[in-house]
């Protein structure tokens, strides 16, 4: 059962256990090539992509979500083909080559809005926020973060409603405002918690304590 290997691989990524995680989906991949069938290939190798992604591995992750990429506009998926423009453009942000990384975010957002997809348009517009703010340009990325999380409240997202909410209080930190900073850092911690992602609290957990934030009650997400 190829999308139980998947789904299995999706909740242990989530969980934290990497390890776990790319076995499931070295798994899925073995079936997809066994059974010749190109979309479990497709989908398989981008989530293979992300492991390598998050274990620092970024050569590895792009041939991975390159060969994704192909795979799926071979198959005429444009939803799979705007989810690995996303991912490489991460990559790219990750490596500091913030104009690949953008050209590739947008890209995907022009696929996501074509599409009308509002979960992958929150996300695009989430990356380009992150950014406008490695470039010092805050109001842009502010103004990018909160259509992010405009969309991802108006669809009850809260793993996107947090992302968000973590942004945005970077961003309100780098101007000076620590305290709005930490007010939106501990609705973004709450959400974490209460989703039970344990590597995302800790993150939020270590960026509260090294910004001096009190332990404030969070306001429930708007």
């Amino acid at each position: 059962d190829p999308d139980g290997w998947n789904q299995l691989g999706r909740l242990q990524y989530r969980l934290g256990d990497l390890d776990a995680a790319i076995r499931s989906y070295e798994r899925d991949l073995a079936l997809g090539n066994k059974a010749e069938d190109q979309s479990v290939v497709a989908m398989a190798t981008g989530n293979l992509g992300l492991i390598h992604q998050a274990r620092g591995d970024l050569d590895r992750a792009e041939e991975m979500h390159g060969k994704s990429l192909e795979i799926s506009q071979k198959l005429n998926r444009l939803d799979w083909v705007a989810n690995q423009y996303g991912n490489l453009g991460l990559v790219h942000q990750t490596r500091g080559d913030l104009e690949k990384a953008e050209n590739m975010h947008r890209k995907s957002l022009e696929i996501e809005t074509e599409l009308g997809r509002k979960e992958g348009m929150a996300k695009q517009y989430g990356n380009l926020g992150i950014i406008h703010a490695k470039r010092g340009d805050l109001e842009e990325a502010e103004k990018m973060h909160r259509k992010s999380l405009e969309i991802n409240t108006e669809l009850g997202r809260k793993e996107g409603m947090a992302k968000q909410y973590g942004n945005l209080g970077s961003i309100l930190y780098d101007k000076g405002e620590s305290r709005g900073a930490c007010e939106l850092w501990s609705k973004a911690l709450a959400l974490f918690r209460e989703m039970k992602m344990p590597m995302d609290v800790e993150k939020a957990e270590a960026i509260m304590r090294n910004a001096g934030c009190d332990d404030l009650e969070p306001e429930p997400p708007a």
